[in-house]
C-alpha cells in the first residue's frame, strides 16, 4: 500500500467499498480512523471473528526500547473525509538508516532530533560509547510494505515523541504504551511549543486510544491537566524542559514518566538498564533492593555452596557506612551475622543519615524475617587519622567463638585507609571479604550482576588464604597487600 491508495480508500463513500477495501485491512486503517468509526467497523464485521478482533484492538506499539506512537495532523484533512483530524503513527528507532517507507517529512525531522540529541552533554556523560547510527521505521506488524513516504503531514510537533523514543532506544528502556507526547523545540532557544488547536486534536486522538501519560511543553501542562479532568481521564502530565543545548536532558521527565519499571522477574538486562538510568542514587538504591538484590544474594549463596561454605555464619561482621549502602545490606542478607559492628563518621551528616537508614533496615528485617536476628552495634568515629587506632581496637577486641571465620571484616566500603587499618586488628582464623564489580562509566554505580565475592581467611603466618577468590597465580597473598584485583578475577 502507498499514500495514493490510502487516500483513495479514505475518500470512499459507498459502505460496501469501505467494508471491502478498508474493513479488510484493519492493521493499517484502524490507525487513521476516528474512534467511533473504528468501533463502527468492528460492529459491522462481527461475522468475521479475526477482523472484528483486530478492529477492536487498541492502538498500541510493543513495549520495547525506541517504540512509540507519534501523533500527527494531516496538512490536507479536508480531502480525507474518513480520516481523523489527528492520528497516531506506529514508529520505532532501529540501528541503521531510516526506512524509505516512513514519511519523508518525519525523516527530515528525525535527522534534526538525532543531531541535537547526540550534541547533548548529558547523553555522553551517561552513555559515552553510544552510537548515533539510528533510523526511523514502522513498528506495526504487517506494515513492512506500507509506503507512506509522501504522506502529507505537519511533522513539527512530532519532535518531542521522536526525541523521547530516541532516548528510550539509546537507554534500552521500554516505554509505556500509554504515553502521548507532542511539542516542537525551537532550535535557537530550546523552548518547546505547540499550536493550541493541534494540541487539542492530538489529545482527542490520544485519549480515544487510551493514552494516560502526557508529555507536553511546560506552558501547556495546566491546560492538559484540565482537559484530562474534563474528560474524566486520570492522567499524569509532565512538562518538557526548556534546554537550549541539551535535548537528551530536556526529554528525561517524559522518559521517566513513560518508562516501564521491570519487575523482579524481568530479564536481568532490563533490570540493569532501569537501575543505571534512575535519575538519583536513592532511586537507584531503592530499585536495587526491590528488584535485584535477591538474585544477587542467590548467586552468592550458590558460590558459597560450591565452596562448601553454605552453613557458615560469622559471629561478627565489621563494615563501614559509605555511599554504597547496598554492599552492607548484601553482606547482612548473605551472611546473617549475630552482630554487625557498623562504623560511621559521626561528624559527617550524610554518613549519619546513611547509618540511620541502615539501622532502620536492620530493625525492619529483624521484625519481618524468620531468620536469626542481627544485633547492630554502632561504632561512631571522628573524621581524622586519630580514628585509625579505634578501628584496629574494634576488630582486635572481638572474641572468637572457637570456630573459624567467627569474625568477618568487609574491606570494600569506606575510605581505603579505614578498611586497611581495620584489617590490622584481625587474628588467625578471621575472614576478610571484598566485593568486586564493574562500574558504569556514566553514573559511577556498580553494574548489577557483575558482583564477584572475594573471601580470604587469615593464616598462621599473617597471609590471606583464598576461600572464594578466582586466582590465576599464587593461592596465598600477604595480609595488607592482596594480589591486584585483575589477577584474581574469573
Amino acid at each position: 500500500m502507498d499514500t495514493s491508495e490510502l487516500v483513495q480508500c479514505l475518500q470512499l463513500n459507498d459502505q460496501r467499498d469501505i467494508e471491502r477495501k478498508v474493513g479488510s485491512r484493519p492493521h493499517v486503517f484502524r490507525w487513521f480512523l476516528r474512534d467511533q468509526d473504528r468501533r463502527g467497523m468492528a460492529a459491522r464485521l462481527k461475522h468475521d471473528h479475526s477482523l472484528h478482533r483486530q478492529w477492536s484492538a487498541g492502538l498500541e506499539t510493543n513495549r520495547l526500547p525506541g517504540h512509540l506512537t507519534v501523533p500527527v495532523v494531516l496538512s490536507t484533512h479536508h480531502e480525507w473525509p474518513m480520516a481523523a483530524p489527528a492520528f497516531l503513527l506506529p514508529l520505532c528507532w532501529k540501528s541503521g538508516p531510516h526506512s524509505p517507507m516512513t514519511p519523508l517529512r518525519l525523516r527530515k525531522l528525525a535527522d534534526q532530533v538525532l543531531l541535537e540529541t547526540f550534541k547533548s552533554r548529558s547523553l555522553h556523560e551517561h552513555f559515552p560509547t553510544a552510537s548515533s547510527d539510528w533510523g526511523l521505521h514502522w513498528c506495526e506488524p504487517g506494515w513492512e510494505q506500507v509506503d507512506l513516504a509522501d504522506l502529507d503531514v505537519s511533522p513539527e510537533s512530532a519532535y518531542a515523541p521522536l526525541a523521547i523514543g530516541l532516548a528510550s532506544a539509546v537507554q534500552e528502556l521500554p516505554l509505556a504504551t500509554e504515553l502521548l507526547a507532542t511539542g516542537y523545540r525551537n532550535p535557537d532557544s530550546g523552548k518547546w511549543e505547540v499550536g493550541a488547536e493541534t494540541l487539542k486534536q492530538k489529545l482527542i486522538a490520544g485519549i480515544e486510544a487510551g493514552k494516560k501519560k502526557f508529555a507536553v511543553p511546560g506552558g501547556e501542562v495546566r491546560d492538559v491537566e484540565g482537559y484530562c479532568r474534563l474528560h474524566e481521564v486520570h492522567g499524569q502530565v509532565v512538562g518538557l524542559e526548556d534546554e537550549p543545548t541539551d535535548l537528551y536532558r530536556a526529554v528525561q521527565p517524559a522518559v521517566l514518566l513513560a518508562g516501564m519499571e521491570p519487575t523482579p522477574q524481568a530479564p536481568r538486562a532490563d533490570r540493569i538498564t532501569w537501575y543505571l538510568t534512575r535519575p538519583t542514587n536513592p532511586d537507584a538504591a531503592k530499585y536495587y533492593q526491590r528488584a535485584i538484590m535477591n538474585d544477587v544474594i542467590s548467586d552468592m549463596r550458590n558460590e558459597l555452596e560450591s565452596k562448601g561454605l553454605e552453613q557458615w555464619r560469622p559471629e561478627h561482621l565489621v563494615s563501614i557506612v559509605s555511599a554504597a549502602d547496598e554492599l552492607v545490606i548484601l553482606a547482612l542478607q548473605l551472611f546473617s551475622p549475630k552482630y554487625c559492628h557498623l562504623i560511621y563518621t559521626r561528624d559527617n551528616q550524610d554518613m549519619k543519615v546513611r547509618f540511620e537508614k541502615l539501622e532502620t533496615w536492620v530493625n525492619n528485617r529483624n521484625e519481618a524475617s524468620g531468620e536469626p536476628k542481627i544485633v547492630l552495634r554502632p561504632v561512631p568515629i571522628e573524621d581524622s587519622h586519630r580514628c585509625l587506632e579505634t578501628l584496629v581496637a574494634v576488630v582486635a577486641n572481638l572474641e572468637q567463638s572457637g570456630n573459624k571465620g567467627s569474625v568477618l571484616v568487609d574491606s570494600t566500603p569506606g575510605k581505603r585507609a579505614m578498611s586497611m587499618t581495620a584489617l590490622q586488628g584481625t587474628k588467625q582464623g578471621d575472614r576478610v571479604l571484598c566485593w568486586w564489580h564493574d562500574t558504569h562509566p556514566g553514573t559511577k554505580r556498580a553494574v548489577p550482576f557483575s558482583v564477584e565475592m572475594l573471601l580470604w581467611e587469615i593464616g598462621s603466618d599473617r597471609v590471606l588464604i583464598p576461600l572464594v577468590a578466582p586466582s590465576t597465580g599464587s593461592k596465598r597473598a600477604p595480609l595488607g597487600g592482596p594480589e591486584p584485583i585483575e589477577e584474581v578475577r574469573k
